[in-house]
């Protein structure tokens, strides 16, 4: 599956204040790159960024909900607690990112890879995956909830302990994944790929007992 990467000039310039930046905001922040900045506790409902790249900056314990989001990178940054509920992401790419707590409710991601990140306790509620891809991520007990997860691909990630009721793996390679203690119902695991000893991991949720 290709998840097309984002769109960004090989050059953008650096703005020295993403908090001017959104203090001035009036319609979409574009073609910027943002370093080293931290803003902790933001609150912007609408917030529409484009064609940009943020590197180890903190974001983290923000209110940002309804935003959208399109071609953007984010590498190193702290991204843990923050709510973007409602918020749409089409071509974005969190890397090496912490997202641990983050709220994404409602979300609908087009194109978006997770790599590398800490996402622990992460809420996925209600959201819409479309050509996306979480690659050594920690999901651990994250919550990924009423999902679609229409070709989304999980590789090599921590999904122990992780809620996933009410979203169906059809046609979801799990195999490389650690899987022990998911919590979900036996309908939506129908079609799911698993290894053999996977699927000895996952006889608890049909109340069953090994015995070797």
């Amino acid at each position: 599956m290709n998840i097309v990467r984002p769109r960004i000039p090989s050059v953008l310039p650096e703005h020295p204040d993403l908090n001017q930046q959104i203090e001035e905001y009036v319609y979409e922040i574009e073609e910027y790159t943002f370093r080293q900045q931290t803003i902790t506790g933001l609150q912007k409902s609408q917030l529409h960024i484009s064609s940009c790249s943020f590197y180890k900056c903190n974001l983290s314990g923000g209110k940002l909900p309804e935003g959208r989001y399109c071609d953007i990178i984010f590498q190193n940054c702290d991204l843990s607690n923050t709510d973007f509920t409602g918020t749409s992401f089409s071509r974005v790419e969190f890397i090496d990112c912490k997202l641990t707590g983050s709220k994404l409710m409602n979300c609908r991601f087009n194109h978006v890879l997770w790599k590398n990140c800490q996402a622990k306790y992460t809420i996925f509620s209600q959201p819409t995956f479309d050509k996306c891809g979480f690659t050594t991520c920690d999901l651990q007990g994250s919550m990924i909830d009423k999902c679609k997860c229409e070709r989304t691909i999980f590789e090599e990630s921590n999904l122990r302990e992780t809620e996933l009721y009410n979203t169906y793996l059809k046609n979801i390679d799990l195999t490389s994944c650690t899987i022990e203690g998911v919590k979900i119902n036996i309908p939506e695991l129908k079609g799911a790929i698993v290894t053999s000893s996977q699927a000895i991991a996952l006889t608890h949720l049909l109340g069953l007992t090994i015995k070797y």
